[in-house]
């Protein structure tokens, strides 16, 4: 994918995972490592090993912050990124399906995460709270998505 146009049909499943990987943090899907598979109609997102990160990183803003992912439009920071920016994208259906997150579904996420992984310096009760945090706090996310992608 990188090196070659989004077609337009593409664009908004493009602008979905511009925006999860923006929220989450994932600062691993770069141009020289896609982590992107396309197949037909559907692009197919994998490894997700660096996200969550924000307890590692100095000076760490949430992603409702204004300003607080303008690094993303350092060249070759994210994939998607240059032919996202300044295109018209629908991100409807990414803010409802935060809005389908319910505190019973970050429980159903927590107990199906293998024990072995769950007291890990506390990274998963982090990354559960951050996607909380960024369901209750949608609106101002997106608009930080929109920000960058303008």
């Amino acid at each position: 994918i990188a090196g070659s146009p989004i077609l337009p049909e593409y664009l908004d499943i493009a602008a979905n995972i511009f925006a999860f990987d923006t929220l989450i943090d994932n600062v691993d899907r770069r141009v020289e490592n896609t982590n992107l598979l396309v197949s037909g109609d559907k692009i197919w997102i994998y490894d997700h090993e660096l996200a969550f990160a924000s307890g590692l990183v100095i000076f760490w803003k949430p992603p409702w912050v204004v300003g607080s992912r303008q690094h993303l439009r350092e060249p070759g920071k994210h994939v998607l990124y240059q032919d996202l920016r300044g295109k018209a994208v629908d991100l409807g259906a990414f803010k409802a399906a935060l809005a389908n997150i319910s505190d019973e579904r970050l429980k159903q996420y927590e107990t199906s995460v293998p024990d072995v992984w769950k007291d890990i310096d506390g990274v998963l009760k982090t990354a559960l709270g951050l996607i909380g945090s960024i369901r209750d706090n949608a609106e101002a996310c997106l608009d930080e998505v929109r920000r960058i992608l303008e």
